[in-house]
């Protein structure tokens, strides 16, 4: 069998309009969607598994990717990955994500013909809804005034007219005697509430903690239910700020160890187990190697060719997994104490914090580290999961160097490893310092699929409780907090952990005694850590009847941030439907401060995504600086030019700033910043018309031409819109000669390289659209000239499925065929054809007609014959048979000559084909009566 053309190599690639969404349009409302990415594989076809990762970024859920993995067995010619991804609507998912797919290059284990150019493809996913969430006061806000405002927004600012129902109380049950409710209609953008009563509470005490909440009203809901977002905050007599000083607003917090027991309002250890498994695809190099906790994927794949151990360390308090040091692109270190020669250490892998440790069995410095970590690195007490990469390898580890690390499992609780098979997956589990915890499990074959679960406790007596996100603020003034011990034995530190702009890695920047009770001043710099955590570690000795310090408030006081909004009612213009390609389409909204800080000089930002996924800036305009309560409406301009089908466009308020990477100012909340609207252009398919001429006439190959032609290409669009009308429109224009001599074509410029014309733009001045180039060479050299000719219109449409062609000659000498006349004989009439060349045409001509005895019965001058020009011409005067008075003549033969002159001289006659039918210059022709 012969096979032509054949790869050495695979060569998978993916593209953006194949990364493909279910459903089209992702609302909020649901709770997850699928992403399917179609994977080719250009070259040859194997045999064996390709990685693919898919990474999700947004900035509201951190500044690392979230990563989901897959494999594709035996991918020959195509397939599609499939994912499935949690929404996270309104907990930073809503809004623009940025989705990245790539193919074996985390890790890149198949050698590709290309392994990196087309492994990668990205898209844009706007995440939209139409439910209504408050956004002030802030969550957990300190407020000076007895009153306030209730304002939430739509996750759609451009959502219809709805019923939504806003409630407010001093208890989340919103059941208590002064509960108040109120139902409006309103469009899309913000909704406000001023509610009347409750805040009458505030004159007979301060510190009153506020519940309040909204949602589309059942009936209107599309499931006849209600979708409540909740948020609270506090009224104190002059202050502003964070807090939680109520039972309930702690259980929006994070716990580990200990929680809330909502019954008993009061905070308990927490006593139940934590389910922890691995998973090994024997002698795979797949993600579905890694491991879970709570049955929520924590890290999977690897890096490393061969195999390796994979070490996962648990935290038995917080329960958080160990991460490998890495530093990010802006400098940032994460972990900067977890380096223990790891082979993933530092971004090895992947470019982000990974939550195993791999060590390579072939590497004698890694299993020194391995051994070095599990020795001196975790401390007693802290949960260890260790399973294979691809398969145990008990000799490689021994052959080099890590005899140790196998004894020291042993010590740690492992039964003996001779034991043990070598070459098939395994998997481990030991509580460092509770031998008795350990558990194993292992295949009998290097291709076998593992699992291990098992069950591990909690700390008992120790617990951590930190807070949702504190901020941001423009500044930091006091720390408080309140806890009541549960008896002698109990120990609490208060935390206080700061974030950077656009971090998501939390740095210890206080550890406080809860006796304490407050920090005042601050010493924290807001512009430096922007958002804070407070975290209470307790613990409490007394271990047969453990119970935490009963926490009863913590307060940060400070200088909160602005919120702005998109709020279509104060102004609002769409001007996107109806247009053809190549119309201007604009469209304007209103942007309002909602809060009661001013904010800076507001940045927005548009973009058009088209239907090929790829993403297109319109604007990024600053605008002026928004106070309290003001608004302003930009106005987006654009040229739907390239934009035809259907589009969609997407406005964002204070968007990430390029230069900086993080949103242009602090804001409280960025998902009410975004609106997006669906739109179509009419595209323009049809062809132009291209048209040729020299000298006012059209020509065909082998017809000669003057030596110095007035050329005209002209093109003729339909599109009354896009109009050829700017210099700029020669783009579209590509013209070639080939000269006498030459083999090949010489693109022909509109300015040479010393600036001089050569092509003449002439461009389209009214609606019909017409532009023309005029092209006037003097061609010196006699000989065949070849000219080609390309165009397009401005929407990228060709003029004819193949390019103008014609080849023509020039001969610099001025002569004159013999003229014949035709038809001949004839009965009616008769014309006259010749050629000439040269440069200019006789100055004199004339034919006469004469009887066979050489009377002469007809002189035409030069003006009856009609326009002459260089090349073939065929006259427009036919002469009818009649004589100089206008008699019919006989019939019979008649001769004729032709007398041309130049400036004084005869012009030459140039031998043809007819020649021979002449004689002494005459032509002899019949009329037929």
């Amino acid at each position: 069998m012969l096979v032509l053309n054949t790869h050495n190599k695979p060569d998978y690639a993916v593209s953006a309009p194949e990364i493909l969404f279910e459903p089209t349009i992702i609302s909020a409302d649901v709770d997850s969607f699928t992403v399917k990415v179609v994977v080719s594989n250009l070259a040859r076809a194997i045999d064996g598994s390709v990685n693919i990762e898919l990474q999700r970024i947004n900035p509201g859920l951190g500044s690392n990717p979230i990563s989901y993995f897959t494999t594709l067995t035996n991918l020959y010619l195509r397939d599609t990955a499939v994912f499935r991804l949690p929404t996270l609507g309104f907990s930073g998912g809503q809004g623009t994500n940025q989705i990245r797919a790539i193919v074996d290059l985390a890790p890149d284990l198949v050698d590709e013909i290309d392994n990196t150019a087309n492994n990668t493809a990205s898209t844009s996913l706007f995440i939209t809804s139409g439910d209504i969430v408050p956004v002030y006061p802030y969550d957990f806000a300190v407020v000076p005034d007895p009153t306030a405002t209730l304002k939430a927004s739509t996750g759609d600012p451009l959502a219809p007219v709805r019923t939504y129902v806003f409630q407010i109380d001093t208890t989340d049950t919103f059941d208590s005697p002064a509960m108040e409710s109120f139902t409006t209609q309103a469009p899309g953008g913000v909704v406000s509430w001023d509610p009347q009563g409750i805040f009458a509470l505030n004159a007979l005490q301060d510190s009153t903690v506020f519940y309040w909440r909204c949602s589309i009203d059942s009936s209107a809901s599309g499931n006849g239910q209600y979708n409540w977002y909740e948020r609270s905050f506090q009224y104190i007599p002059n202050k502003r700020g964070w807090g939680q000083a109520h039972i309930f607003q702690f259980k929006k917090d994070f716990f580990a160890g200990i929680r809330l027991d909502r019954d008993a309002r009061e905070f308990v250890f927490d006593e139940s187990s934590r389910n922890v498994r691995a998973s090994v695809a024997g002698n795979l190099s797949s993600p579905y190697t890694g491991w879970s906790l709570e049955l929520e994927a924590q890290d999977g794949g690897g890096c490393s060719g061969g195999p390796a151990w994979h070490v996962a360390v648990i935290d038995p308090v917080t329960f958080e997994a160990w991460g490998t040091k890495w530093t990010s692109p802006q400098g940032e270190v994460f972990n900067p104490d977890h380096d223990f020669g790891n082979g993933n250490n530092n971004g090895a892998c992947r470019p982000r914090p990974e939550k195993y440790f791999s060590f390579s069995t072939n590497a004698t410095t890694q299993l020194g580290g391995l051994q070095n970590m599990l020795v001196n690195a975790i401390p007693d007490g802290h949960h260890i999961l260790i399973y294979s990469w691809r398969y145990l390898d008990k000799y490689g580890t021994a052959a080099n160097g890590g005899s140790g690390v196998m004894q020291t499992l042993e010590g740690m609780g492992a039964p003996s490893f001779a034991q043990v098979q070598d070459s098939v997956p395994y998997i481990c589990y030991v509580r460092k310092g509770f031998p008795e915890t350990f558990r194993d499990t292992s295949g009998v074959s290097r291709t076998d699929s593992v699992n291990l679960s098992v069950w591990v406790p909690t700390a008992l007596s120790r617990g951590v409780i930190t807070t949702v996100d504190v901020g941001p603020a423009f500044d930091w003034q006091a720390l408080y907090w309140d806890e009541v011990p549960s008896d002698q034995l109990d120990s609490t530190r208060i935390k206080l952990q700061g974030l950077g702009p656009g971090s998501s890695n939390p740095l210890e920047l206080l550890d406080l005694s809860s006796e304490l009770d407050e920090v005042l001043p601050l010493p924290v710099s807001a512009a430096q850590y922007p958002i804070l955590r407070i975290q209470g570690r307790f613990s409490d000795a007394n271990v047969s009847d453990a119970k935490p310090a009963q926490l009863k408030r913590w307060h940060v006081l400070s200088s909160p941030v602005p919120e702005c909004a998109i709020h279509p009612p104060l102004g609002y213009h769409n001007g996107l439907e109806g247009w053809s390609e190549g119309q201007m389409a604009k469209v304007a909204v209103a942007v309002q401060n909602i809060s009661e800080f001013d904010m800076d000089s507001l940045l927005i930002a548009a973009w058009i995504i088209r239907a090929n996924n790829s993403k297109v800036g319109i604007h990024y305009q600053l605008n002026a600086p928004l106070p309290a309560g003001g608004f302003v409406v930009d106005t987006i301009r654009f040229s739907t030019v390239g934009f035809g089908g259907w589009n969609t466009l997407v406005l964002e308020a204070n968007p990430i700033d390029s230069a900086t990477g993080r949103y242009h100012q602090l804001e409280q909340y960025h998902f009410n910043n975004i609106a997006q609207w669906r739109f179509k252009v009419d595209e323009d398919r049809e062809n132009p018309v291209l048209d040729v001429t020299f000298d006012g006439r059209h020509i065909l190959n082998g017809d000669i031409v003057s030596a110095r032609p007035e050329v005209q290409v002209t093109l003729d669009d339909e599109n009354v819109v896009r109009l050829l009308s700017s210099p700029a429109d020669t783009s579209v224009f590509k013209v070639f000669l080939r000269r006498p001599g030459a083999s090949s074509l010489e693109r022909l410029w509109f300015r040479d390289g010393e600036g001089n014309e050569q092509l003449q733009f002439v461009p389209a001045s009214s609606a019909q659209n017409v532009a023309r180039i005029h092209y006037r060479p003097h061609f010196t050299v006699d000989g065949e000239y070849c000219l080609n000719v390309q165009a397009s219109d401005l929407s990228f449409n060709i003029a004819g499925d193949n390019e103008y062609k014609v080849c023509f000659e020039v001969v610099n000498k001025p002569t004159i065929t013999e003229v014949l006349n035709y038809p001949n004989p004839f009965t009616t009439s008769t014309r006259f054809v010749f050629t000439l060349t040269g440069v200019e045409v006789p100055s004199q001509m004339r034919i006469q007609i004469l009887t066979v005895t050489g009377k002469v019965v007809r002189d035409i001058t030069m003006a009856e014959l009609g326009p002459i020009r260089i090349g073939r011409n065929i006259t427009e005067f036919a002469w009818d048979g009649t004589d100089q008075f206008g008699d019919r003549l006989a019939r019979g033969v008649y001769l004729y000559r032709v007398q041309a002159r130049l400036n004084g001289s005869d012009v030459e006659v140039r031998e043809t084909d007819a020649s021979p039918y002449f004689t002494k210059g005459f032509g002899k022709m019949y009329l037929m009566r």
